[in-house]
């Protein structure tokens, strides 16, 4: 059977520790409404949150948060945009950028790390070189994902383990995944996941893998809960309800 998370998870009091709270996926806005409880900022990305919710858990200085970078409105490259076209220093993926393109390259393009990375330290490069790069790396392997992005990392994961699979069985393992704590996530075959980096301030290693296939969790705090068998629906059993945006709730992200 499914274990709601909820079921599984500590409540979001001050007394948690740090070190339980990153071994839990919890939605960013129940991390700000609890930042909010305890007086802490709820500036930043999901990440930063949680790390600086940890800190102000376990006492620690709060880590500081980086300045934020104010970047001056990107001019217009004189048009007509040619393969010739020179990329200055400091140039965005723009809208006119992306209109060239697609009209070189077709509806299928799209800023993909790579091409964010070939703009934005290109300059003296021609729009030429931009295209022949697009059409270069198309066969390169996927980059790594970040970390703030933990649900697309499982996506492009679990479909990598199982080709042919449909976004309804995607969501399921997702959603079954992210209630349990970080040290009882599996990787796509199966196996403990040790390539993603750990949680902040926690020594358990956060992995986004394949749930699918029962696995022996332990309860809140590891102590004084038995075991609890948790997988994905066996044969018969009735598959969770989730609508066309990945929710079973209106409570869902």
């Amino acid at each position: 059977m499914l274990i709601d998370m909820t079921d599984l998870r500590p409540a979001l009091t001050p007394d948690l520790s740090g070190e339980e709270l990153t071994r839990w996926y919890w939605r960013k806005d129940e991390l700000v409404a609890f930042a909010r409880q305890i007086g802490t900022g709820t500036g930043g990305g999901k990440h930063d949150l949680l790390a600086r919710l940890a800190a102000a858990l376990d006492g620690r200085p709060l880590p500081q948060p980086p300045p934020a970078a104010r970047r001056p409105p990107a001019a217009r490259l004189p048009e007509p945009l040619t393969p010739d076209t020179v990329l200055p220093d400091g140039q965005r993926c723009s809208q006119q950028l992306r209109a060239f393109f697609r009209e070189r390259i077709g509806a299928a393009f799209h800023f993909d790390a790579a091409m964010r990375e070939f703009i934005a330290t290109g300059a003296g490069r021609t729009l030429g070189e931009a295209v022949r790069h697009w059409h270069a790396t198309r066969q390169a392997p996927p980059s790594q994902i970040g970390a703030q992005f933990e649900l697309n990392r499982f996506l492009r994961d679990w479909h990598a383990a199982h080709p042919g699979a449909g976004r309804h069985e995607a969501l399921q393992a997702w959603r079954h995944y992210r209630s349990l704590p970080v040290e009882a996530r599996q990787g796509p075959g199966g196996q403990a996941d040790h390539h993603q980096a750990a949680a902040p301030h926690s020594p358990h290693r956060v992995g986004d893998g394949d749930p699918l296939g029962s696995v022996m969790t332990a309860g809140r705090s590891g102590v004084g809960r038995p075991p609890i068998r948790a997988g994905l629906p066996r044969p018969g059993e009735a598959p969770m309800r989730i609508d066309a945006h990945g929710k079973c709730c209106p409570s869902c992200p």
